[in-house]
């Protein structure tokens, strides 16, 4: 091999020694992820035509957060047609719960 193979091999194997080291110290550096109690809530009103679209959205973020997180569509003034997708997408989706404002006082209170 002549000097400029010998080079290149010298470098590709300094990245992939550099690259093996970045990743088992994030392995070690990162640590456990603890769970984050949290309560994402959505106020809607109106037919809420976007809701699934942030529903889908908050649920990628709870996943980040740890599965205790729960999704709260908040009502503050459905249509009949808005309320039945609140229902549906609470059926749908896992840890999502609609409430009214009352009841959402009443759990801040």
């Amino acid at each position: 091999m002549s000097g400029m193979e010998n080079s290149v091999l010298a470098f590709l194997a300094a990245v992939g020694i550099a690259a093996l080291i970045w990743l088992v110290a994030g392995l070690l550096l990162r640590g456990r992820r603890t769970e984050t109690p949290a309560v994402l809530m959505l106020s809607v009103c109106g037919n809420a035509e976007a809701l699934e679209g942030w529903v889908r959205t908050l649920h990628e973020v709870r996943t980040q957060l740890g599965r205790s997180a729960a999704i709260a569509i908040v009502d503050c003034g459905l249509t009949a047609e808005g309320r039945r997708r609140a229902e549906l997408l609470s059926r749908r989706f896992s840890r999502v719960t609609v409430l009214s404002k009352d009841e959402l006082e009443q759990i801040i209170e």
